[in-house]
């Protein structure tokens, strides 16, 4: 259920019909020529925790083998709807709305003060409409242009810094000449630690997050002079070949961009060994469709939240892997690794926890949080997915190896190098890259 929600929308219109469980099993009939879903059924997932949340939400006893929900077509029309059904007149420039304005095109450089990146067309969409914010904040673009055509939309969001600032580690950066002065840290807010560094086809890097249930596919592109934010629901490949387009060089983006208050700091797989001072266990293989997004380095005594193995000054620093489906993580579909040395297990902070045995060893798992943890090899060692199972989390934790390359090795692992004990034919699932280590190779 958790994957396939957005079938399940309409429930949530007027009010929720009924709760449904993360892991229960959704069945989907589509037509085979149009794709069209035709029915589909949802099924209770088997287990004790599916048992524990028919208690909470006062749901009787639901078995696996019955549908409790179902949804079938009954009327569909292929026959072209009547003119004007969907037309949506067009309004006149210069009309505010949510905070922005809506500008022509050919204005739009008099209005930021600067020629935007922003082409006649894009991939084939024709421009739809420009517009700026009505007053200038931190992480607002100076100007969105949207172009569309049917169903398929780009939008492409810019915001410019003054040659030669905003590529350092936090430098505030500037605006144009007559613009207010940029805030220092990412130009559009917070970059998530699942955005994931990408080459693009034309040269350069990029930082794309998949789609959500709230935005779509995004690439965060940070060039000399200018930031650029493209967000579209074409394929992640046309995405990309649109970036590769652009008149611009994607440069890795500072450091700081990728660290908030208290955060960790995003570096290369094999650069966290290395400072961390262990050799870190990595998944040898991951579940069909995912990838390692990225990888933080985590201050001593620190861990990412409901992870925290402990306070206190001198505890040695952390590593964690961000892990997520590569092109869509609706549902909350992620799963994070977190290790860190330790003694002993801390203590639990979940109402509902088990010990169970993991890769041998004694371990702890909490049903609220989809989290499990244990101690290995003088590590403490956590893996935590939304909605996830005991048996999701257990498949997880057994793929881990160690990295090929201890810390301090005279070479170290490169990317898709097999670690020891690796069954022939898997790969570590490695980063492109990272800014701190492109800043590092740099320097």
């Amino acid at each position: 259920y958790a994957a396939a929600r957005p079938l399940f929308a309409f429930t949530e219109l007027g009010g929720t019909w009924r709760p449904f469980f993360g892991d229960d099993r959704v069945v989907l009939w589509l037509d085979r020529r149009t794709w069209l879903p035709l029915e589909w059924q949802v099924f209770p997932a088997p287990g004790r925790e599916r048992n524990l949340w028919e208690q909470r939400f006062e749901l009787p006893p639901e078995h696996p083998s019955r549908a409790v929900f179902e949804v079938r077509a009954v009327n569909v029309s292929r026959e072209p709807p009547r003119p004007g059904t969907f037309r949506i007149e067009a309004g006149p420039d210069d009309v505010e709305t949510e905070g922005v304005r809506r500008v022509p095109l050919a204005s739009l450089a008099e209005e930021i003060g600067y020629e935007p990146v922003a082409p006649e067309a894009v991939d084939g969409l024709p421009l739809y409409q420009a517009v700026v914010p009505t007053e200038p904040a931190p992480a607002t673009p100076d100007a969105v242009v949207t172009y569309a055509s049917g169903l398929s939309w780009v939008k492409l969001a810019e915001r410019r810094t003054e040659a030669g600032t905003g590529g350092g580690d936090g430098e505030p950066g500037g605006r144009a000449e007559g613009g207010a002065e940029a805030a220092a840290g990412p130009p559009f807010g917070p970059v998530s630690p699942l955005a994931e560094e990408v080459a693009l086809p034309g040269g350069g890097v990029a930082y794309y997050e998949p789609a959500t249930e709230e935005a779509g596919r995004r690439l965060l592109i940070h060039a000399e002079g200018t930031d650029l934010l493209l967000e579209t629901n074409l394929p992640r490949e046309e995405l990309l070949r649109i970036a590769a387009n652009l008149p611009v060089q994607g440069l890795p983006a500072p450091p700081s961009w990728f660290r908030g208050e208290g955060e960790g700091l995003r570096v290369s797989l094999e650069e966290a060994a290395a400072r961390a001072g262990f050799v870190p266990l990595v998944p040898a293989a991951l579940p069909e469709g995912y990838v390692l997004a990225s990888v933080e380095l985590l201050p001593g005594g620190d861990g990412p939240g409901g992870l925290e193995p402990g306070a206190g000054g001198g505890r040695p620093g952390g590593i964690l892997l961000h892990i997520r489906p590569e092109d869509s993580v609706v549902g909350g579909a992620w799963i994070r690794v977190f290790q860190q040395p330790a003694d002993e297990l801390p203590p639990a902070t979940a109402a509902d926890v088990r010990e169970v045995e993991v890769r041998g060893a004694a371990g702890r798992w909490s049903p609220e949080r989809s989290q499990l943890e244990w101690l290995e090899a003088g590590l403490y060692l956590s893996v935590d997915a939304p909605g996830a199972s005991l048996d999701d989390l257990l498949a997880v934790a057994a793929s881990l190896e160690p990295l090929a390359a201890s810390p301090g090795a005279s070479a170290a692992p490169t990317p898709g190098e097999v670690p020891a004990g690796t069954p022939s034919g898997s790969s570590v699932p490695t980063p492109s890259g990272s800014p701190a280590a492109a800043a590092a190779e740099g320097a």
